[in-house]
């Protein structure tokens, strides 16, 4: 799994917990993560922006699934902060594309707004499968929800 928007660190630590000792875990973030990880999930400090082809050529590729769980930082603008949030969710399903394995998943926390239909179609013609997700512990009036694409084509 690749976590991007991997701090404090919370789904990186559930995820290595998952995959067990022989599982490929990695997260980027511009914040470090500073809560202590399994050997077999490692953390990058960095933008995901980043050209550094070393660090792109480290984490790999193959992965069964790509969690964004990236957010931008709001301005209190709704129309400002959903067009940031945007950009972050293609660039996660740019990486996407180029690392998960055929079949693996696509996980990306996006803000509604005025692109967030055209996002989620992105999704559901790269994916067998697409879902939307509000998990309940998201307040009422926050505009988070979450894409979902199964079986990346």
């Amino acid at each position: 799994m690749l976590d991007l928007g991997c701090a404090p660190g919370s789904w990186i630590k559930y995820a290595a917990s998952l995959t067990g000792t022989t599982g490929r875990v990695a997260g980027m973030d511009l914040k470090p993560v500073t809560i202590c990880l399994p050997p077999h999930a490692e953390c990058h400090t960095r933008d995901i922006f980043s050209e550094n082809t070393d660090l792109w050529a480290a984490i790999g590729t193959g992965f069964d699934v790509v969690l964004s769980d990236m957010a931008p930082d709001t301005s209190g603008n709704k129309f400002v902060d959903a067009a940031k949030s945007y950009n972050l969710c293609e660039a996660a399903l740019s990486i996407a594309r180029r690392i998960l394995k055929p079949g693996g998943a696509f996980v990306c926390k996006i803000f509604q707004g005025e692109d967030f239909k055209q996002f989620s179609e992105i999704v559901k013609t790269e994916f067998t499968l697409q879902k939307i997700y509000k998990p309940q512990s998201c307040r009422k009036a926050s505009n988070e929800i979450y894409i979902i694409g199964m079986g990346k084509k």
